[in-house]
């Protein structure tokens, strides 16, 4: 199954740019751990559609797997041409 049949691809470029801390190396927030823990918090609360039946121990697994995902090319690019397809 491709990315985008799973994910929202626009919604969740929505998302991540309303978070710069997650992309934007020159930003203070960016080496904040906790902060952007909490930011790819928020980007799954909205993208990923079961998530507030998830317990914690299945929202740290399933948000792993979410942010591993992204993180395997350069968010972006992956994204954009996920998109197109």
């Amino acid at each position: 199954m491709a990315f985008n049949e799973v994910y929202d691809c626009e919604m969740l470029i929505s998302e991540i740019e309303r978070c710069p801390g997650l992309y934007d190396c020159s930003l203070k927030e960016f080496s904040d751990k906790g902060l952007k823990e909490r930011l790819w918090g928020e980007v799954c609360e909205v993208v990923i559609s079961e998530w507030s039946q998830l317990d914690s121990p299945e929202k740290h697994e399933k948000g792993k797997q979410f942010c591993f995902l992204i993180s395997l090319t350069q968010m972006h690019r992956f994204i954009l041409i996920c998109c197109k397809i």
